[in-house]
């Protein structure tokens, strides 16, 4: 892992531990997590991509590893009410909570499909894949349903 993400990574886990942020605050971090999760999809197809002989498992479970982290933190970072740290999330998040917390952890879940893909069954491509294509769907509904524009 590099060390701006697992900077990035730990930063995350403090302001979420430290429940002192500002809304201001809280709004950056959700986009700087948000762009951490992108730039570790965007690593993930270029090394599915890749010839079998250049195809590294290792890395593949590490993105996958950073992906399952920065959810569980982002997620965090939207409290259980608006008024408190709620920054400029759209309402919607509130009004639907339920369906909100099922795709983050979705996105959770086909994140670890793929770190285990990855990790322990030898770095399995197809496994490896279909994870990825879940989240990639997930975090698209997600995005759909409750990003403000």
């Amino acid at each position: 892992m590099t060390l701006p993400g697992r900077t990035l990574i730990l930063a995350i886990c403090l302001l979420v531990s430290a429940g002192t942020a500002t809304a201001q605050s809280v709004v950056e971090t959700r986009q700087q997590g948000m762009q951490l999760l992108q730039n570790s999809v965007n690593r993930l197809l270029v090394l599915e991509s890749a010839d079998p002989a250049a195809y590294r498992p290792r890395e593949v479970a590490e993105q996958f590893y950073i992906m399952t982290e920065v959810l569980k933190s982002v997620s965090r970072l939207f409290p259980n009410s608006r008024a408190s740290h709620g920054g400029r999330a759209s309402p919607v998040i509130w009004q639907l909570r339920r369906n909100f917390d099922r795709l983050f952890i979705e996105a959770q879940r086909q994140s670890d499909k793929g770190f285990v893909a990855a990790r322990r069954m030898g770095g399995a491509r197809p496994a490896v894949k279909a994870a990825l294509s879940e989240v990639v769907q997930t975090c698209t509904t997600c995005h759909t349903q409750f990003l403000r524009n």
